[in-house]
């Protein structure tokens, strides 16, 4: 729930002055990162408009994770404001802790089967990538489902986590129904995930139950919980 601001937005205000007010509230109430104000900004858009130290900016993200991805109601996330109010130094720093937050495994599965060696070769490198989750509750191979891995990919990042097919993500979408989103071109992959997760008889390669999820997206009907498939 919207917010005036709190002791925490007015702090941030000042700058790097600040500092040490800014880290005693933080080290004292934490929950105060949380609070969004009535146009949205959490005390982490202040410092990023504010231009605060390294120090405060690393506390108040760790304080609220989910802040560093926050979007305002004018469409800005804390880092495009500190690049918009020239605050370039505090915007590389929002940048690694965002980024920390997401694995290389994270960045090959993202960009589809173009990098399919890459990502056979980090599975088999550095399998405990695998059953890391982004800010966002993904996987490597949520974002893989969205941007069409190969088969093979597929099967591997399977063996080494077998589970996977059956994670949610915080949106609670499994991989194989962020698969069907993306339409025919992603209806193998869609099927082998949902075979894996159990929701595909394996006698019965292509299945109306699939048919009725992607209708059911495609109306809006319900949410990732309330349509369960199968």
């Amino acid at each position: 729930m919207p917010v005036a601001k709190n002791v925490l937005h007015c702090a941030m205000v000042e700058g790097q002055q600040g500092e040490h007010t800014q880290l005693r509230l933080l080290h004292s109430d934490p929950d105060l990162a949380a609070q969004a104000d009535q146009g949205g900004n959490l005390p982490l858009h202040y410092a990023a408009a504010s231009g605060v130290s390294s120090a405060v900016t690393v506390a108040c993200a760790l304080a609220f994770i989910d802040g560093v991805d926050w979007v305002n109601r004018t469409g800005r996330t804390p880092v495009e404001i500190a690049i918009r109010e020239g605050n370039h130094s505090l915007a590389a720093v929002l940048t690694g802790v965002q980024n920390r937050q997401r694995n290389d495994l994270h960045a090959a599965f993202g960009a589809g089967p173009a990098l399919e060696e890459q990502q056979l070769r980090l599975l088999e490198c550095r399998p405990e990538l695998v059953d890391q989750q982004d800010p966002e509750g993904n996987l490597p191979l949520h974002l893989g489902a969205v941007a069409g891995i190969s088969l093979a990919v597929l099967d591997k990042c399977i063996a080494v986590h077998k589970e996977g097919p059956t994670q949610r993500n915080l949106a609670g979408f499994l991989p194989y129904q962020l698969a069907l989103e993306q339409g025919p071109s992603h209806r193998a992959l869609a099927e082998r995930l949902a075979l894996a997760a159990g929701k595909l008889p394996p006698s019965c390669p292509v299945n109306s139950v699939l048919v009725r999820s992607a209708s059911s997206r495609s109306s809006g009907a319900g949410s990732a919980t309330d349509r369960e498939e199968v």
